[in-house]
């Protein structure tokens, strides 16, 4: 028997920004009704301090909702966003849910790539700020550095990407052809589906603007309204 997948993108959870919290908490009870794996394609938090043990502020109710969920048996896949890339041992811990460390993640059995994919955003100056904000001496800084030293990367994080206060970013143009496989991305807060002469690439609407889940069930995919 197949099950389906539930693809969600771009929550932005964090304080200040809350009312995206019962929404969250339908899907999540929405993909347990459909007996779905869940996938959260990056930025489930407007940014994200990885410390041992330590939950920031304003997130500890989202990580409480993973927990119960998987508790229940959800089996839920996490992706790293460019607001939450940080995530770490503590989140798996505190949630129990599969936190995925490579930009792809692919099923091949479904022929479906999955990734945030603001490694495809085209503009060269958020390129060189990801990679050198990704970089293994910033990470090691981040988790050994005074709190208020990581709250102040953190604002780095939501306010120094070129297009962060757009409600949109521009859709990549060159993303290479996958070769027969479906591609899903966040990032780009938009409802796209744009058909290639190999394959299909899908962007995710951004969950905190339209609470909408993209289901895939065998080889079709639909958008569905998630109740608020």
């Amino acid at each position: 028997m197949s099950f389906p997948i539930f693809i969600a993108s771009d929550f932005h959870f964090g304080t200040g920004h809350e009312d995206v919290l019962q929404p969250f908490l339908n899907l999540l009870k929405m993909a347990k009704e459909w007996n779905a794996k869940l996938f959260l394609n990056g930025d489930l938090f407007n940014f994200w301090i990885e410390k041992k043990n330590y939950i920031p502020e304003g997130c500890r109710r989202f990580v409480e909702g993973l927990k119960k969920a998987t508790e229940d048996g959800l089996p839920i896949f996490v992706l790293k966003g460019n607001r939450d890339f940080l995530l770490g041992e503590t989140f798996k811990k505190e949630t129990g849910v599969t936190l995925i460390d490579d930009d792809v993640y692919v099923i091949h059995e479904k022929k479906l790539i999955i990734t945030h994919g603001d490694q495809f955003f085209d503009d060269v100056g958020y390129q060189r700020y990801r990679k050198f904000i990704r970089s293994g001496v910033i990470c090691w800084l981040s988790r050994i550095a005074p709190k208020w030293v990581s709250l102040y990367v953190a604002k780095r994080l939501r306010n120094s990407s070129k297009g962060g206060n757009f409600k949109s970013y521009p859709l990549p143009k060159n993303i290479d052809d996958p070769n027969d496989f479906t591609m899903i991305l966040g990032h780009y807060h938009q409802e796209v589906i744009r058909k290639t002469k190999r394959s299909v690439i899908i962007f995710c609407p951004a969950f905190d603007e339209v609470a909408k889940v993209l289901k895939i069930d065998d080889d079709n995919y639909e958008f569905i309204e998630v109740p608020q």
